[in-house]
Formats: structure tokens, C-alpha cells, sequence
């Protein structure tokens, strides 16, 4: 118990003062030449405060206070006259100091079986004889021992606390977002907390903990957290007495559980120093570090297995769009021609079945399997999880309505735009809200009801209204159609699962549970695009992929040159500079071999900033089956100015062109029959 309250004790200045004042009381009701306050450990007398005399550190054999704390606790030691006294008067006080007279008792603390231990001794003495004190002076001496006793245990008691709520801040200023070094920003926490200690995490095997300097221990032997060696500590208390008490065996260890999956792991504060105590807030540090710990293995794991999954997910779902893209654009460009071939000879025998219809069959059957593909995608909502913490936070308002309209000429076809407006009607008091919230995750549910909106409704506009109440408690987003309506039959089913009313009408599913909701408003102009024509590279690995894309520019008669890799058409984009005739159009596949589309696009837009005179950049597209947050935020960085998912309909790509070059759009515009414009 004198390791355990003396911890911390001699640096206390502040506390020290009170200690020398009390004594200083104590001194002038006993009316004695001298008062110490003291400790007495295994090898030394130290004094906590002194009244008449000098602050020292006495060795424990010399000093008279070793007595005292072998007598019974409540029993005053008195010597009247140490001079006499052949126990005393060859001792350095008494001999050497002058020291006649005695009347000592002990700092006694009760443990909580009820036994007393002795931490030190209160005493008064002086240089001359004194008769012995009196029972109410002895009963006052033992008093005003109690009193400081409960001084030192309360101030001790006291720093605990305070220094749990340290030990609580620095945790919880340590840095353990950053998976990679969690662990060893933790350790070295750990570290500076526990300076003389030896750290480590143990793995335990047929119940025991292994230790350092130490044999195994049984695992039940470790109590709350605590673990210590009384046989070897005793025993070196009986055998070391009146020397510094020091080992090279471990005798103390904070033991908690850090992983409990496959094999059972613990982290282990382990301690030589006999004089070093461990108690309820050591114990409850070492745990918190140790959840900490196993959090951030579980944490490990589990990214390791979204990574293993996200990468299977991205490769299945791209073998997937592959064909389902060779699919899809055939359709769409033999449906074209069978148009125009219908056109020429004076329309087709309407008794027969038309080639068209067999092509939609098709093109249904497509668009029914992407939407399967897609749904196997959901499955990416563990990843979400997990970057939720990034994605989430405090988001401006201002440019919402702008995204959600840039995404939706890149999903919607340009049919439905172009028969259906869509509007924005912005309802907000400030243009300046921010409010906390996943972007992403809000657009893709406002694009959702829009795209079911725009597949429902065959006139009027799509109008998104954009409130909040005059509190600010909520945001709220109504999307108003004229479409077809739900019958009164299948109103009560709205808030159920989501489920097809209309088994031969496309729609679009939310994957949310629905809630009732509230309106808002947007318009964009368009951007002029430049008057050229275009000048194509098509780049893909795949060879149904490459076929699709030549056709297409075929059909709408773009010049184009063809590359198999990244590194193919960054050499034909730098061929084409040097002979003058510019690529202006780049529709770029992401997955490839040598070189794949980001670091292409890249080099790309390296020799078009080097270039002089300036040129005018190119237009890149990227093509690809892949769909993840990653890819595209990289295809962006390294400069594309698009970035589509295949399957990629011909009507989309005709829009994605016409967005930038104005003659093309022109050239592709549906005609009136009987005006020819």
C-alpha cells in the first residue's frame, strides 16, 4: 500500500505545502522542539514535511521512525530519554544530533479486510528530556495521524481520477482512422503511458499467457484485468529488507483480450518494477486500447473481404456488360438501318411479324438482364458502410441541382428529354444551406424518381420542388408528374416492398423503403459546343466491343482510327498531332492490358498541354463496365471529360457527341417527313 499512495507523492509540490502546514499545527499543539511527517519504505526514512528540522532521506536503519511502524497501530512509541535507551544512543540522531526525546505513532491505513498497514510514522521530539506525553496528548498525536492519512489516501484517489480522465483524452486523441499505423499509434501510446514497462501482444495457447522474464500463467489467475507474482514480491520483501527492493523478473502485468477470433490474443503491460502498483484505472485504460485493438483487426478483416468481394463484383459485372453491350448496340443500330430500309422500299407488309419488334424483344431481354447485373451491384452496400464516414458531412446545396441535371443527360435518353421538361423549383429561403448529408446517396435516389417519372408520363414536365420548414428541421424533396398514377386498388401497397404494378412498363426501382415527402425546381442552360466535325479514336481490348464502336461511326460517318490498349492510342493521338490532323474525340475503353484508359487519358492530356501552339483539348468518353466511386473520380482526375457505364445505348452515345460538337448533333436530328427538316 506505500508503493500504491506514494505514487506521485514526492512531485506534488502543491500538496506537500499542505502536508507542512498541518505539521506545523501538529508542532504547536505538542508543544515539542520538533514534528515529522514521514515515509518508511523497505530502505529509507523520507521526510514529507518537518517542522524544526531540514527535509532529508534517511536510511531506514538509523532512523527511529522504523520502530514505529512495528508497534501496534493505535500505541504511541514514547522515549522520554534516548540517551539512555540502549537500543538509541548510539544511533547518528541520538549520538551524533543530539536527540534526547521521543513520541512517535503510525500512519496507519486499513485495507479492505480490515488489517492496518503502517505507510509511515508522525512524530514529535526534541533535543531535551520530556516527560511522557500525556493520554490526551497521545490520543491527539493518533488523531492528528488518522487525519493525514486520509489526506494522502484521499489525494491519491484524487490523481487517479484526474488521471484517468487523461488517459481518456489522449485515447481518444489518438489517431486511429488511418488503419495502416492504428496499431502502432496505439503501442506507442501505450508506451509513453507505461515507460519502463514491456508491451506486446501475446497469443495464448492451452489457457495460458506467456510473459516476459516470467513462465506462462494461467489465464485465471489474471483478476479484473490485474495480474501479480505475491510469492516472488514477499519474498523479496523478507529477504531484501532494508535495500532497494529491484528484479529483473516480471511481478506485475495489465493482461486484456485484444482478439478473440481463430486464435485468442492478448495485450499484456508487463512490469519488473516491484514498486510499481496496478490498479482499476491502469486496468481500464489497458482495455479500452485493447477493444481498440481488436476493433481495428476486425476492421482489417472485414476490408480485406470487401476488397476480395468488390474485386470479384467488378470483374463478374464486367464480363456481364460486355456482351449485353455488343447486345444492346446492335440492336439499336440494326434497328436503325431496318428503318431506313423500310423507308425506302415503302414500309413492310403489315401481316407480317416485324423484324422491329423481334429487335425490341431483344433489346427488352438486354435491359431486363443489365437490370439484374446492376441489382447483383447493390451487394456493394458493405463497402458503403465503410466509407460512409468519408462520404458523409457538411455539403452546400448550391450546385445539387446542376449535378443531379449533368447525371441525368448521361442515364435519361434523349427522347424523354427531349419530349419531357424537367424543372427545378427551389423553394429554400438561402441559397447558402449546408447541411449534413451523403451527396451520392441523395442523388441517386432524386435521379430514381425522376427516370420513373420520365418512363410514366407521356406530356406535361417533371417538376422537382426543393423546401425546408422555417425551423430548418428538414429537407424536403416532392418530384410531380403527369404520369399514369397509381390506382386507389393499389395506393395501400405504397409503402410496402417495391414491386411492378405494370409488368410491361419500364420503371425505376429505389431500393429505399418510401416515405412521404415534399417538391423542388432546376433549369440549365445548354452549352454551345464548338463547330467541328468529329475525328474518333476508339480504343477497347475487347473485339465485339471495337466491332460496335466502328459500326457506329460508320453509320454517322466520323473519321475514325481504332487502338487495343492505352498505349496503341496514345501513340495514334500523338501520330495524329504530328501530321495536323487532330483527334478531337476519344472514346476511351478503363480495363485494358499495357496501358489501361486512366493512364492514357492521362498522357493524352500531358502532350495536349505541351503542345504549342495551344490547342483546343480533345473530348475523351470513358467507356467502361466498370462503375465504381474510384474509377470514376480517377478517370476525372486524370482528364476525362465523361465517364459512362456499358451498357452505353447509340442514342446516349449521340448525345454524349452532340453535346460538343454542334454539327454532328445537327447532322443526327430527326427529321419531319413531310418539311424534310
Amino acid at each position: 500500500m506505500l508503493w500504491y499512495y506514494s505514487r506521485g507523492l514526492y512531485e506534488d509540490g502543491e500538496f506537500l505545502q499542505l502536508l507542512q502546514e498541518k505539521l506545523d499545527l501538529v508542532q504547536t499543539f505538542m508543544e515539542w522542539e520538533f514534528a515529522l511527517l514521514g515515509l518508511v519504505s523497505e530502505d529509507a526514512f523520507t521526510r514529507l514535511a518537518a517542522s524544526g528540522l531540514p527535509l532529508a532521506v534517511l536510511p531506514r536503519r538509523e532512523s527511529t521512525c522504523s520502530h514505529t511502524i512495528n508497534q501496534d497501530p493505535s500505541t504511541v512509541f514514547m522515549l522520554p530519554n534516548m540517551a539512555s535507551d540502549w537500543r538509541f544512543k548510539g544511533s547518528p540522531p541520538v549520538a551524533q544530533g543530539g536527540l534526547r526525546s521521543y513520541a512517535g505513532v503510525q500512519l496507519r491505513c486499513q485495507t479492505p479486510t480490515g488489517e492496518y498497514v503502517a505507510l509511515g510514522s508522525l512524530c514529535v521530539a526534541s533535543n531535551s528530556e520530556h516527560a511522557p506525553l500525556t493520554p490526551t496528548q497521545e490520543g491527539a498525536l493518533v488523531r492528528f495521524a488518522d487525519m493525514l492519512v486520509t489526506e494522502i489516501v484521499s489525494h491519491s484517489r484524487h490523481e487517479r481520477r484526474r488521471q484517468r480522465n487523461i488517459l481518456a483524452r489522449r485515447l481518444a486523441e489518438c489517431r486511429l482512422d488511418d488503419l495502416e499505423n492504428a496499431e502502432t499509434s496505439l503501442l506507442d501510446l501505450i508506451r509513453d503511458v507505461y515507460p519502463a514497462t514491456c508491451i506486446n501482444i501475446y497469443k495464448a495457447s492451452d489457457n495460458t499467457i506467456p510473459l516476459p522474464s516470467h513462465r506462462p500463467i494461467d489465464i485465471a489467475s489474471v483478476q479484473d484485468g490485474l495480474w501479480e507474482d505475491t510469492e516472488v514480491i514477499e519474498e523479496l520483501i523478507r529477504t531484501a529488507n532494508f535495500t532497494k527492493i529491484s528484479t529483473s523478473r516480471t511481478v506485475r502485468a495489465i493482461i486484456h483480450p485484444c482478439q478473440s477470433h481463430h486464435q485468442q490474443k492478448f495485450l499484456v503491460v508487463a512490469s519488473s518494477d516491484v514498486q510499481t502498483v496496478f490498479d482499476d484505472v491502469d486496468s481500464w485504460f489497458v482495455e479500452k486500447c485493447a477493444i481498440s485493438l481488436a476493433n481495428i483487426a476486425q476492421e482489417g478483416t472485414l476490408r480485406e473481404a470487401v476488397r476480395a468481394k468488390d474485386k470479384f463484383l467488378r470483374g463478374i459485372t464486367h464480363q456481364l456488360r460486355t456482351p449485353i453491350h455488343g447486345v444492346l448496340a446492335s440492336c439499336e443500330l440494326l434497328t436503325e438501318e431496318l428503318a431506313a430500309r423500310n423507308s425506302l422500299a415503302g414500309g413492310a407488309d403489315a401481316s407480317a411479324t416485324s423484324p422491329s419488334s423481334i429487335i425490341d424483344t431483344i433489346r427488352d431481354s438486354g435491359k431486363e438482364l443489365m437490370t439484374t447485373v446492376n441489382n447483383i451491384l447493390k451487394l456493394n452496400r458493405w463497402a458503403e458502410t465503410i466509407a460512409a464516414r468519408q462520404h458523409v458531412g457538411l455539403q452546400s446545396l448550391a450546385h445539387l441541382e446542376d449535378d443531379i441535371m449533368h447525371e441525368m443527360k448521361q442515364v435519361a435518353s434523349r427522347h424523354d428529354l427531349s419530349r419531357i421538361p424537367i424543372l427545378f423549383e427551389n423553394r429554400l429561403v438561402s441559397d447558402g444551406y449546408i447541411t449534413i448529408m451523403d451527396p451520392s446517396l441523395l442523388k441517386e435516389c432524386i435521379q430514381s424518381l425522376i427516370l420513373n417519372a420520365l418512363s410514366n408520363s407521356n406530356d406535361g414536365a417533371v417538376i422537382i420542388v426543393i423546401a425546408a420548414p422555417p425551423d430548418n428541421s428538414r429537407l424536403t424533396f416532392d418530384i410531380l408528374d403527369a404520369g399514369c398514377g397509381i390506382a386507389p386498388a393499389d395506393q395501400g401497397r405504397i409503402f410496402e416492398a417495391f414491386e411492378k404494378i405494370d409488368l410491361h412498363k419500364a420503371c425505376q426501382a429505389l431500393d429505399l423503403d418510401l416515405r412521404k415527402m415534399s417538391e423542388l425546381e432546376i433549369a440549365t442552360p445548354p452549352t454551345p459546343p464548338p463547330e467541328a466535325d468529329p475525328v474518333a479514336l476508339l480504343v477497347d481490348d475487347n473485339a465485339v466491343n471495337l466491332r460496335i464502336l466502328k459500326m457506329y461511326c460508320e453509320k454517322r460517318n466520323i473519321t475514325y482510327s481504332t487502338a487495343i490498349n492505352g498505349q496503341e492510342a496514345f501513340e495514334q493521338f500523338r501520330k495524329s498531332l504530328e501530321e495536323g490532323r487532330p483527334i478531337n474525340l476519344v472514346l476511351m475503353d478503363l480495363q485494358m492490358p499495357v496501358c489501361d484508359g486512366i493512364e492514357a487519358t492521362r498522357q493524352i492530356r500531358d502532350v495536349e498541354g505541351r503542345k504549342k501552339p495551344a490547342l483546343l483539348p480533345s473530348r475523351i468518353l470513358m467507356i467502361t463496365g466498370q462503375d465504381s466511386v474510384e474509377d470514376k473520380a480517377r478517370s476525372f482526375a486524370a482528364g476525362a471529360d465523361a465517364f459512362y457505364v456499358k451498357p452505353m445505348g447509340v442514342k446516349a452515345l449521340d448525345q454524349a457527341i452532340g453535346e460538343h460538337f454542334q454539327g454532328f448533333a445537327m447532322k443526327i436530328a430527326p427529321r419531319n417527313p413531310h418539311t424534310g427538316k
